[in-house]
């Protein structure tokens, strides 16, 4: 049971007076609404302003532990979708960073010859191991296929982001995630 300032003042052998002020709010309270709280004793309502201001605190530390990890977890999410890879008309082309970078220093070469009317082709690895020869239309093609699934998945991080952001609850932040596509695509 917690100890009352008159519980105190009698064990320390002191006169008990009709009303004491509240270390934290000053305000006048009988001996026996005022309890101890650390090295204070604070009126009752202070008390319970105090445990809500502690546990407010706690509930948002929480929920900013929960922000930070679920972002992080898009975040993940979002370089696994962009390396997935990415449907051109010849296949099915790698798109993990190295691969796209690899296609966006082809397409300057690509767009050159195309400009120039010169002949080109490059041998391109598909994610089936298989080789295929892609014109410089198809370089081209692939490079703007790869830029539209970096930015379709940057957008969708980014929305998802906001939702974490604006997210009151860890509930509703656990219930945020990356969306997942239909079979077959």
């Amino acid at each position: 049971m917690a100890e009352t300032l008159e519980d105190a003042l009698i064990a320390q052998g002191l006169e008990v007076a009709a009303h004491y002020p509240c270390e934290r709010c000053s305000r006048q309270v009988a001996p026996f609404a005022m309890l101890r709280s650390g090295d204070v004793f604070l009126c009752t309502g202070c008390l319970t302003d105090l445990a809500r201001e502690t546990t407010a605190a706690a509930e948002a530390a929480d929920l900013t532990i929960a922000c930070d990890r679920k972002w992080a977890e898009i975040k993940e999410a979002r370089q696994r979708a962009e390396g997935a890879g990415v449907d051109i008309g010849l296949g099915h082309m790698q798109s993990d960073a190295d691969s796209r970078r690899r296609v966006f220093e082809a397409m300057p070469f690509a767009q050159t010859a195309l400009a120039e009317g010169q002949a080109y082709s490059r041998l391109w690895t598909m994610t089936d191991n298989t080789n295929v020869p892609h014109s410089a239309e198809q370089i081209i093609a692939a490079g703007k296929a790869m830029d539209a699934l970096t930015a379709a998945c940057n957008n969708t991080a980014q929305a998802l982001r906001a939702q974490i952001e604006t997210a009151e609850t860890i509930a509703a932040i656990d219930a945020i995630a990356w969306p997942v596509p239909p079979e077959g695509e």
